[in-house]
Protein backbone atom coordinates (compact mmCIF):
# COMPACT_ATOMS: atom_id res chain seq x y z
CA UNK A 1 0.00 0.00 0.00
CA UNK A 2 2.87 2.25 -0.69
CA UNK A 3 4.07 2.70 3.08
CA UNK A 4 0.19 3.90 3.83
CA UNK A 5 -0.93 1.94 6.83
CA UNK A 6 -4.86 0.88 5.23
CA UNK A 7 -7.70 -0.48 7.93
CA UNK A 8 -10.70 -2.27 7.39
CA UNK A 9 -9.50 -4.25 4.39
CA UNK A 10 -9.88 -7.69 3.54
CA UNK A 11 -11.36 -8.04 6.97
CA UNK A 12 -13.92 -10.57 5.99
CA UNK A 13 -14.71 -13.75 3.93
CA UNK A 14 -17.14 -13.59 0.96
CA UNK A 15 -19.35 -15.08 2.60
CA UNK A 16 -19.59 -13.01 5.73
CA UNK A 17 -20.96 -9.39 5.51
CA UNK A 18 -20.68 -6.29 6.95
CA UNK A 19 -23.35 -3.82 7.49
CA UNK A 20 -23.95 -0.40 8.01
CA UNK A 21 -23.65 -0.07 11.65
CA UNK A 22 -20.97 -2.78 11.76
CA UNK A 23 -18.91 -0.61 9.64
CA UNK A 24 -20.20 2.73 11.49
CA UNK A 25 -18.87 1.16 15.08
CA UNK A 26 -15.37 -0.21 13.12
CA UNK A 27 -14.35 3.18 11.58
CA UNK A 28 -15.18 5.74 14.60
CA UNK A 29 -13.15 3.41 16.69
CA UNK A 30 -10.40 3.20 14.20
CA UNK A 31 -10.20 7.47 13.65
CA UNK A 32 -10.42 7.27 17.23
CA UNK A 33 -7.25 5.23 17.66
CA UNK A 34 -5.46 6.94 14.93
CA UNK A 35 -5.99 10.13 16.00
CA UNK A 36 -4.92 9.55 19.54
CA UNK A 37 -1.27 8.47 17.92
CA UNK A 38 -1.36 12.26 15.90
CA UNK A 39 -1.95 11.40 12.52
CA UNK A 40 -4.26 12.11 10.52
CA UNK A 41 -6.77 9.30 9.16
CA UNK A 42 -8.04 9.26 5.74
CA UNK A 43 -11.96 7.96 4.93
CA UNK A 44 -11.41 6.90 1.86
CA UNK A 45 -14.08 5.31 -0.84
CA UNK A 46 -17.42 5.94 -3.10
CA UNK A 47 -19.97 4.22 -0.58
CA UNK A 48 -21.76 7.65 -0.01
CA UNK A 49 -23.56 6.28 3.18
CA UNK A 50 -21.43 4.75 4.87
CA UNK A 51 -18.88 8.00 4.92
CA UNK A 52 -22.15 9.86 5.35
CA UNK A 53 -22.92 7.35 9.04
CA UNK A 54 -19.23 8.11 10.17
CA UNK A 55 -18.91 11.56 9.70
CA UNK A 56 -22.87 12.88 10.45
CA UNK A 57 -22.58 10.13 13.51
CA UNK A 58 -25.80 8.79 12.17
CA UNK A 59 -28.14 7.03 15.25
CA UNK A 60 -28.83 3.58 13.29
CA UNK A 61 -31.71 1.36 14.61
CA UNK A 62 -30.84 -1.99 15.65
CA UNK A 63 -32.46 -4.39 12.92
CA UNK A 64 -31.96 -8.39 14.12
CA UNK A 65 -32.07 -10.52 10.94
CA UNK A 66 -34.72 -13.15 10.59
CA UNK A 67 -32.82 -16.08 9.35
CA UNK A 68 -36.03 -17.75 8.28
CA UNK A 69 -37.17 -15.07 6.53
CA UNK A 70 -33.90 -14.92 4.67
CA UNK A 71 -33.75 -18.47 3.51
CA UNK A 72 -36.68 -17.45 2.15
CA UNK A 73 -35.55 -14.55 0.15
CA UNK A 74 -32.30 -16.33 -0.98
CA UNK A 75 -34.65 -18.81 -2.80
CA UNK A 76 -36.49 -16.37 -4.70
CA UNK A 77 -34.53 -15.46 -8.72
CA UNK A 78 -33.07 -11.65 -8.48
CA UNK A 79 -36.74 -10.45 -10.03
CA UNK A 80 -38.96 -11.60 -7.59
CA UNK A 81 -36.62 -9.95 -5.12
CA UNK A 82 -37.09 -6.53 -7.07
CA UNK A 83 -41.13 -7.06 -7.20
CA UNK A 84 -40.76 -7.62 -3.60
CA UNK A 85 -39.91 -4.70 -2.84
CA UNK A 86 -41.07 -2.26 -5.56
CA UNK A 87 -44.33 -3.67 -3.49
CA UNK A 88 -42.71 -2.76 -0.45
CA UNK A 89 -41.13 0.70 -1.13
CA UNK A 90 -41.33 1.45 -5.02
CA UNK A 91 -38.89 2.84 -6.75
CA UNK A 92 -36.43 3.96 -4.35
CA UNK A 93 -32.18 4.54 -5.08
CA UNK A 94 -30.78 1.42 -4.50
CA UNK A 95 -28.55 -1.43 -7.23
CA UNK A 96 -31.14 -3.51 -8.37
CA UNK A 97 -29.10 -5.98 -9.85
CA UNK A 98 -27.22 -6.36 -6.16
CA UNK A 99 -29.54 -9.59 -4.46
CA UNK A 100 -27.36 -8.84 -0.72
CA UNK A 101 -28.64 -4.99 -1.22
CA UNK A 102 -32.14 -6.11 -2.48
CA UNK A 103 -32.87 -8.81 0.55
CA UNK A 104 -31.00 -6.21 2.85
CA UNK A 105 -33.73 -3.51 1.99
CA UNK A 106 -36.67 -5.79 1.78
CA UNK A 107 -35.41 -6.53 5.54
CA UNK A 108 -35.25 -3.26 6.46
CA UNK A 109 -39.04 -2.20 5.11
CA UNK A 110 -40.90 -5.33 6.42
CA UNK A 111 -39.05 -4.25 9.53
CA UNK A 112 -40.45 -0.86 9.01
CA UNK A 113 -37.08 0.54 9.39
CA UNK A 114 -36.11 3.49 7.10
CA UNK A 115 -32.80 4.91 6.34
CA UNK A 116 -31.25 6.64 9.08
CA UNK A 117 -32.27 10.20 9.41
CA UNK A 118 -31.27 11.08 12.59
CA UNK A 119 -27.91 12.48 13.32
CA UNK A 120 -25.81 12.71 16.74
CA UNK A 121 -23.58 15.24 18.12
CA UNK A 122 -20.96 15.48 15.34
CA UNK A 123 -17.75 13.74 16.54
CA UNK A 124 -14.99 14.81 14.10
CA UNK A 125 -14.24 17.56 12.19
CA UNK A 126 -13.57 17.08 9.03
CA UNK A 127 -12.37 17.73 5.05
CA UNK A 128 -14.01 16.45 2.52
CA UNK A 129 -11.65 16.18 -1.20
CA UNK A 130 -13.30 14.55 -4.53
CA UNK A 131 -11.29 14.33 -7.22
CA UNK A 132 -12.98 16.15 -10.27
CA UNK A 133 -13.73 14.77 -13.69
CA UNK A 134 -15.71 15.51 -16.45
CA UNK A 135 -18.44 12.81 -16.80
CA UNK A 136 -16.68 11.50 -20.10
CA UNK A 137 -13.26 11.68 -18.65
CA UNK A 138 -14.79 9.52 -15.58
CA UNK A 139 -16.44 6.85 -17.61
CA UNK A 140 -12.98 6.73 -19.47
CA UNK A 141 -11.03 6.47 -16.40
CA UNK A 142 -13.57 3.60 -15.36
CA UNK A 143 -12.79 2.00 -18.72
CA UNK A 144 -8.84 2.31 -18.81
CA UNK A 145 -9.68 0.90 -14.43
CA UNK A 146 -11.49 -2.36 -16.10
CA UNK A 147 -8.85 -2.94 -18.66
CA UNK A 148 -6.37 -2.94 -16.48
CA UNK A 149 -8.27 -5.19 -13.59
CA UNK A 150 -8.54 -7.24 -16.42
CA UNK A 151 -4.96 -7.94 -17.34
CA UNK A 152 -4.25 -8.18 -13.84
CA UNK A 153 -6.01 -11.40 -13.13
CA UNK A 154 -9.97 -10.15 -12.26
CA UNK A 155 -11.25 -13.07 -14.41
CA UNK A 156 -9.27 -15.49 -12.43
CA UNK A 157 -9.91 -14.51 -9.39
CA UNK A 158 -14.21 -14.51 -9.85
CA UNK A 159 -13.30 -18.19 -11.48
CA UNK A 160 -11.52 -18.97 -7.87
CA UNK A 161 -13.85 -17.54 -5.77
CA UNK A 162 -17.11 -19.05 -7.95
CA UNK A 163 -15.67 -22.55 -7.25
CA UNK A 164 -15.56 -21.92 -3.32
CA UNK A 165 -18.98 -19.45 -2.64
CA UNK A 166 -22.42 -18.77 -3.71
CA UNK A 167 -23.39 -16.45 -5.84
CA UNK A 168 -25.63 -15.43 -2.99
CA UNK A 169 -23.00 -14.77 -1.06
CA UNK A 170 -22.54 -10.97 -0.49
CA UNK A 171 -19.28 -10.17 -1.90
CA UNK A 172 -20.07 -12.23 -4.76
CA UNK A 173 -22.73 -9.97 -5.44
CA UNK A 174 -20.86 -7.10 -5.52
CA UNK A 175 -19.54 -5.04 -8.96
CA UNK A 176 -16.90 -6.87 -10.30
CA UNK A 177 -17.86 -10.50 -9.86
CA UNK A 178 -21.43 -11.02 -10.48
CA UNK A 179 -21.33 -9.77 -13.88
CA UNK A 180 -18.87 -13.18 -14.84
CA UNK A 181 -21.48 -15.11 -13.47
CA UNK A 182 -23.35 -15.53 -17.17
CA UNK A 183 -20.24 -15.98 -18.80
CA UNK A 184 -19.11 -18.72 -16.52
CA UNK A 185 -22.15 -20.23 -17.04
CA UNK A 186 -22.04 -20.07 -20.70
CA UNK A 187 -24.61 -17.69 -21.38
CA UNK A 188 -22.36 -14.94 -21.99
CA UNK A 189 -19.53 -14.25 -24.08
CA UNK A 190 -16.31 -12.49 -22.40
CA UNK A 191 -16.82 -9.62 -24.35
CA UNK A 192 -20.16 -9.07 -22.83
CA UNK A 193 -19.47 -9.69 -19.45
CA UNK A 194 -16.91 -6.76 -19.80
CA UNK A 195 -19.15 -4.39 -21.43
CA UNK A 196 -21.87 -5.36 -18.90
CA UNK A 197 -18.78 -4.45 -15.69
CA UNK A 198 -18.08 -1.01 -17.42
CA UNK A 199 -22.07 -0.13 -17.71
CA UNK A 200 -22.81 -1.22 -14.19
CA UNK A 201 -19.46 0.70 -13.31
CA UNK A 202 -20.73 3.74 -14.66
CA UNK A 203 -24.43 3.68 -13.27
CA UNK A 204 -22.93 3.30 -9.62
CA UNK A 205 -20.48 6.05 -10.65
CA UNK A 206 -24.10 8.05 -10.94
CA UNK A 207 -25.43 7.01 -8.27
CA UNK A 208 -22.24 8.18 -6.69
CA UNK A 209 -22.43 12.04 -7.64
CA UNK A 210 -26.03 12.26 -6.88
CA UNK A 211 -25.54 11.20 -3.03
CA UNK A 212 -22.63 13.46 -2.79
CA UNK A 213 -24.09 16.15 -4.42
CA UNK A 214 -25.45 16.74 -0.31
CA UNK A 215 -22.49 18.29 0.17
CA UNK A 216 -22.09 20.88 -2.69
CA UNK A 217 -21.22 23.19 -0.64
CA UNK A 218 -18.61 21.38 1.79
CA UNK A 219 -16.58 19.30 -0.79
CA UNK A 220 -13.54 20.30 -2.43
CA UNK A 221 -12.85 19.02 -5.78
CA UNK A 222 -8.79 18.74 -7.03
CA UNK A 223 -7.76 18.20 -10.19
CA UNK A 224 -4.46 16.55 -9.14
CA UNK A 225 -2.37 15.95 -6.12
CA UNK A 226 -0.64 18.85 -5.48
CA UNK A 227 -4.46 20.81 -5.46
CA UNK A 228 -5.32 18.18 -2.58
CA UNK A 229 -2.36 18.72 -0.31
CA UNK A 230 -2.36 22.80 -0.53
CA UNK A 231 -5.94 22.29 0.64
CA UNK A 232 -5.60 19.79 3.45
CA UNK A 233 -1.80 21.81 4.70
CA UNK A 234 -4.36 25.27 5.02
CA UNK A 235 -6.88 23.19 6.73
CA UNK A 236 -5.23 21.78 9.32
CA UNK A 237 -3.94 25.57 10.15
CA UNK A 238 -6.35 26.89 10.43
Amino acid sequence: MQGVKHHLIDILKPNQSMNLADFQVQAIKLINSITKRGKLPFLVGGTGLYISAVIENYILPPTEIDQNFRKQLNKKSLKQLQNILKGLKGEIKIDWQNRYRLIRAIEMAKAKVERPILKGDQLFDYLLISPQYTRLGLYKKIDQRIDLMLKQGLLKEVKKLASKYSWDYPAMSGIGYRQFKDYLAGTKTLEQSINQLKSDTRHYAKRQQTWFKRYAKEISYVKNEAQASVIIKKWLTK
